[in-house]
């Protein structure tokens, strides 16, 4: 009996430096794996971890860059607050983004529930968590995470690449730029009215970003 359950579920003990060999050298065979998985909690604890290692390597680099070199960096001020704010909104942000993207895959035909999208986004972060940080390559890795969501959304909720593609991309892609150019022009169209105060100057230096 107990090697018949073994055999049957050999692929619900995979320990957390397992899980980042498997998803970022196999995901196809990791994401089979993770749908024995159960609930979000394991995923989540997986997520918070990673994150925290990323903020603080980012926050660090992102404080110690010389201001000559990135004089577009608003936040660089706040110091190590900034790391512990960008940690807390992260592990926020993920339940929201799994919301949306969850709502796209249903829609696109996505047969798994909302852990399986959260499970797919949290995993497929992996190389950005490890590696994003790192100045100019970063941007690599977030192309692979990218990749692995597919993947994810594809292996857990039971549809085509393509549909996951969409859901993922796609669909969030239009969403965005169709804001963004109704944003535009709300703010275009207040900043031509002579505004007194405060409100009238901020929306001036609004402007030329929308």
């Amino acid at each position: 009996m107990k090697e018949k359950y073994a055999k049957s579920n050999p692929k619900t003990s995979m320990g957390f430096v397992e899980k980042i060999k498997k998803v970022i050298l196999s995901p196809s065979e990791f994401f089979d794996a993770i749908k024995a998985e159960e609930g979000i909690s394991q995923a989540f604890i997986y997520y918070a971890v990673l994150s925290l290692i990323f903020d603080i390597l980012f926050g660090l680099s992102y404080i110690f860059i010389p201001v000559a070199l990135t004089p577009s960096m608003p936040f660089k001020g706040l110091g190590v607050m900034w790391i512990i704010i960008s940690y807390i909104a992260g592990l926020i942000f993920v339940f929201i983004n799994a919301g949306i993207t969850h709502i796209f895959t249903k829609i696109l035909g996505g047969k798994g529930d909302y852990s399986a999208t959260f499970k797919s986004l949290v995993y497929a972060s992996t190389p950005t968590l490890l590696l994003g940080w790192i100045p100019l390559i970063g941007v690599i890795f977030s192309i692979y995470t990218l990749y692995l969501t597919i993947k994810g959304i594809s292996s857990l909720h039971s549809i085509t690449m393509l549909r996951a593609f969409i859901a993922v991309l796609v669909i969030p892609s239009i969403i965005a730029i169709i804001l963004g150019i109704l944003f535009g022009a709300f703010v275009s169209s207040l900043a031509t009215i002579s505004l007194p105060g405060p409100t009238g100057s901020f929306l001036q230096i609004l402007r030329p970003f929308v």
